[in-house]
């Protein structure tokens, strides 16, 4: 997923340097530009697009700014309308000089004219949109500032590749990132940060088979809140500098989470804490803050035999001494990992449909978790 992309930084920004002039006099101008846009034509000086039934004229003389042309894809999502505005652009309006969006596709849009820097503060927390903003500024005009910008090692690690392209961005990993716009950016080679959501999934694994498992090539750095919660749970857990050893042996003891974003303990390890406090010798409150919907998973694990009363935000999970084996259905990524951890320790074989998720998050969790001793296979 993060090679996606910074593949995809490399394109947008790095593929649309600044020129001394952009203009457009011709169709096939604007084709070249543009790529498959269709539906266009020139006449009299101005360039026609028909999106739908949506027609937009632009004047001529939107292209003989000295500018770029950039591709930008939106998303329509709840979970965004904190920071993007509802028109689907996805930069603020004080961001953009003068800028023109022009529909090409479903989600997509073409941004004429350059971004300028600007002072933003984001109302709440969001990884991907400090990512997509910062990208944004890299090469805009000027200076922007980024504030309460998501803190995630993710983000850090985007900064560091944009960086080796060629960007100016200070205070990553920080909740102020301030980006001074450069002109253009180049290709650079980077390293893919461990899978800190991975890395987590197998640590509850080991302790709930009451295992031993050492884990190679990770980043402990990046786990501290969930480390320190595993560690409440009875777990012995050694840390070396690429290298996290976990066993278990005793019972596991309950103990509360509440998600919080970076540094705190992270939403995508929730799904996989639940089924660890199904299992516990006591009673466990679980706290989602992050995400509104994010207990779908919780009528699954109850098809498992687990106790777990859901209160608003709050689940309630009351630890039982074992699992049962049932037919489950998961939902969405983490969903997905946490019905494989249930019926790695429920008693009889667990079927687990709709497990394509897993290939968004998991590469070979399947193998990695045979190779381990694991009786499991995927069967479609």
């Amino acid at each position: 997923m993060r090679i996606a992309i910074f593949s995809f930084v490399t394109l947008m920004l790095a593929g649309f340097p600044l020129t001394d002039s952009w203009r457009i006099d011709s169709q096939d101008e604007w084709l070249r530009a543009a790529g498959d846009v269709t539906d266009v034509k020139i006449e009299n000086g101005q360039v026609y697009l028909q999106e739908e039934s949506v027609v937009l004229i632009l004047q001529s003389e939107e292209f003989s700014r000295k500018e770029k042309v950039a591709s930008v894809t939106f998303r329509q999502s709840p979970v965004w309308d904190n920071w993007q505005p509802t028109d689907g652009k996805i930069v603020p309006d004080n961001l953009v000089d003068a800028p023109v969006f022009v529909p090409v596709s479903m989600g997509n849009y073409w941004l004429l004219g350059r971004l300028k820097g600007a002072d933003i503060y984001l109302d709440t927390v969001t990884v991907t949109g400090t990512e997509n903003l910062m990208m944004a500024a890299v090469t805009a005009k000027g200076t922007t500032v980024l504030r309460n910008a998501a803190r995630e090692p993710e983000v850090v690690a985007l900064a560091d590749t944009l960086i080796k392209m060629g960007a100016d961005i200070e205070g990553a990993g920080t909740s102020i990132i301030t980006i001074h716009g450069v002109s253009s950016l180049t290709p650079a080679e980077t390293v893919i940060i461990p899978d800190r959501i991975e890395t987590g999934t197998f640590m509850m694994a080991a302790i709930l088979t009451r295992g031993n498992i050492t884990l190679l090539g990770c980043e402990p750095d990046h786990l501290g809140a969930t480390i320190n919660k595993l560690r409440l749970t009875g777990a012995d857990i050694e840390t070396a500098a690429d290298t996290i050893q976990v066993s278990a042996r005793g019972d596991i003891h309950s103990v509360d989470v509440k998600t919080q974003p970076y540094p705190g303990f992270p939403t995508d390890m929730q799904a996989q804490f639940m089924v660890l406090m199904s299992i516990a010798d006591g009673t466990s409150m679980i706290s989602e803050t992050i995400f509104e919907n994010r207990f779908i998973h919780v009528s699954e694990l109850i098809r498992m035999g687990a106790d777990i009363k859901v209160d608003g935000n709050v689940a309630i999970v009351k630890g039982m001494p074992n699992l049962s084996a049932a037919p489950v259905m998961a939902t969405d990524l983490r969903a997905s990992a946490s019905l494989i951890l249930a019926g790695l320790v429920a008693e009889g074989t667990t079927e687990i449909n709709r497990v394509y998720h897993l290939d968004r998050g998991y590469e070979a969790i399947v193998k990695k978790f045979a190779c381990l001793g694991a009786d499991i296979k995927r069967i479609k």
